[in-house]
């Protein structure tokens, strides 16, 4: 393990870290470092199929949604779409 991450939620108790330390205490240079880290960890995850392509891309804001008005007329399930335009 080289990085700790702890995400703190509730009551009055927000917050996250980074091996104990507050995020807003990492510099930005040690922020890039880490998130090159966590970039090659993703690589190897996909790889090993733990990590599915779709969520990484599921993490950038999406440029578009919608879907169609009509179910199905076989499964009447909803056909719905999200676009992200990297």
């Amino acid at each position: 393990m080289k990085y700790k991450f702890v995400e703190t939620q509730g009551c009055t108790a927000f917050g996250f870290t980074v091996n104990d330390e507050d995020l807003a205490n990492v510099s930005k240079e040690k922020q890039k470092e880490i998130i090159d880290y966590l970039c090659e960890k993703m690589k190897e995850e996909i790889d090993k199929g733990t990590v599915l392509f779709s969520d990484i891309v599921g993490v950038f804001q999406e440029t578009d949604h919608g879907s169609e008005k009509e179910p199905c007329d076989q499964c009447y399930d909803t056909v719905s779409w999200t676009i992200w335009e990297i």
